[in-house]
């Protein structure tokens, strides 16, 4: 491991990378509002990046298919590289009180074995699919895919062989500062599960909560009833919140699971 990436590590550990510098963060991202710069910025580049969400909601309706997390069980099952951060920087950066600091990140490719060693632990396949489980218990909505952002905050050189998973939580995932591209664009580098579809049901009595919860700023009451705009990545979080059931999540093509690995696929050499 270089200085340079010890000392990113020492950064990390004390909570300098995201705490004081949060907002120098999230500038690059203000370029997607900017057509010719985001077309240059490395982490706005669908070219080198694709990251999905992986909705765990207990009443997504899917019947007859995986649920979405068998995705990263079979990267773990293909993969013999697994590491783990062993403490989530965003959530600890951030003093998050909701979600435990614990869970942290978990990467597979020959890439992932360049993670700084104070930050991360090398597992085997047992530990990695408990690290999932553990996960999902406690509620974090997973997202996968080659995420240029890791290469660059970890300073590991973009070789195509890093899958990220990250398990979000609301208040503290940096993939929110993707609200500042245009939907459009926004497909090319965050797209929705594949088959994914959202629907708010006449049970809604337009609350807010969803839309106070979405950090993505994807809804907003209009009429006394919520509505997701284009923005929404599909996350899931509005349905698990919603106090009358009134968001309806369904998967519709049986294929969710091949299309979504060979989009990911086609960006990382994993194996």
């Amino acid at each position: 491991m270089s200085l340079k990436q010890s000392f990113v590590a020492w950064v990390m550990q004390h909570k300098l990378l995201f705490s004081p510098g949060q907002r120098a963060i999230e500038w690059p991202f203000f370029l997607g509002h900017i057509p010719l710069l985001r077309d240059i910025h490395p982490w706005l580049d669908r070219r080198k990046s694709t990251i999905t969400y992986l909705p765990i909601n207990e009443t997504l309706r899917a019947e007859g298919i995986p649920m979405p997390a068998e995705v990263i069980a079979a990267y773990i099952e293909q993969s013999p590289y697994h590491v783990i951060i062993n403490r989530c920087l965003c959530r600890r950066a951030r003093d998050c009180r909701d979600y435990s600091h614990d869970i942290g990140c978990l990467f597979m490719g020959e890439s992932a074995l360049q993670m700084p060693p104070q930050l991360s632990r090398r597992v085997d396949k047992p530990e990695a699919l408990r690290h999932l489980e553990r996960a999902l218990d406690a509620g974090l909505v997973p997202l996968v895919g080659k995420v240029r952002f890791d290469n660059f905050a970890f300073l590991i050189p973009d070789e195509n062989k890093l899958l990220s998973v990250c398990f979000c939580c609301p208040c503290c995932c940096m993939m929110a500062y993707y609200r500042h591209l245009p939907p459009d664009r926004l497909d090319g580098v965050f797209p929705r599960l594949e088959g994914l579809t959202i629907e708010v049901t006449e049970a809604c009595q337009g609350c807010g909560l969803c839309a106070r919860n979405c950090y993505l700023k994807a809804i907003t009451v209009e009429d006394g009833k919520a509505v997701h705009s284009a923005t929404c990545r599909g996350c899931g979080r509005c349905a698990r919140l919603c106090p009358n059931q009134a968001v309806r999540i369904t998967l519709t093509q049986p294929d969710y699971q091949e299309q979504v690995m060979r989009r990911v696929n086609d960006r990382i050499d994993f194996r």
